[in-house]
């Protein structure tokens, strides 16, 4: 890590799990919590003031749901890490929270998540903008692409692709790349055969950035990160 000290914002309606993580956590050396919340809403407002580095959410709060929460926080404070705990690993969920850009984003199952260490790495990966999903949260979204590989792609293909994971749609991809939108769909729909993704809508969209941040090490999968900073 590059900072000494990450600011985090906790945010989850059950009170045991909330104070469970700011207790542990605070005990967590370059851990400094700036605030908790109940419910996504005020998770908002508290990030809104504080403009932490990291937020935990819940993935289902009351008044404001975790993703909806985590797009809100990013406008206010872009450069926000976000960490979404969930019971649940729908791919609906997944492709939600990823859809406006997979940077400083993880996604962690709560019922795998063994030791605080997991989180406080998840933490750390966000921080520093690197992408961190749960294994088998992978392994579900990457299942019909198994052997693909970005080695057929061109340039150009790899530019949009870098983008698609920053969280441009196609018009700001073709306004970037000072193109028309209508050459970026054509872009994309290369990437999407090259690749082998069989599905050609907001899924493959997520696939294909998967496969980008794992090839060019942004991606983190939960069980694969070092057991420490040493």
């Amino acid at each position: 890590m590059s900072r000494t000290t990450i600011t985090v914002l906790i945010a989850d309606d059950q009170e045991v799990a909330r104070e469970g993580y700011r207790r542990i956590l605070e005990t967590q050396a370059n851990l400094t919590i700036v605030g908790t919340a109940t419910n996504g809403l005020d998770a908002v407002h508290l990030a809104q003031s504080q403009c932490p580095d990291v937020a935990i959410l819940d993935i289902r709060m009351p008044q404001l749901n975790g993703i909806e929460a985590a797009r809100r926080i990013r406008a206010i404070c872009p450069q926000v890490g976000v960490v979404l705990l969930s019971f649940y690993d729908h791919p609906s969920y997944v492709r939600n929270f990823l859809k406006e850009g997979a940077v400083g984003k993880a996604f962690l199952l709560k019922q795998t998540i063994g030791r605080i260490d997991e989180l406080v790495r998840a933490i750390k990966a966000v921080a520093d903008g690197q992408m961190m999903l749960d294994p088998t949260i992978v392994d579900d979204l990457m299942h019909d692409a198994p052997l693909a590989s970005l080695a057929d792609l061109t340039t150009q293909e790899m530019r949009v692709l870098e983008l698609m994971a920053k969280g441009y749609a196609n018009a700001g991809i073709a306004e970037a790349l000072v193109v028309q939108e209508r050459t970026i769909e054509n872009y994309v729909s290369n990437i999407f055969a090259k690749l082998h993704l069989k599905n050609k809508g907001q899924q493959a969209r997520v696939q294909a950035v998967l496969l980008f941040l794992e090839a060019t090490g942004r991606l983190r999968r939960s069980d694969e990160l070092p057991q420490n900073d040493e």
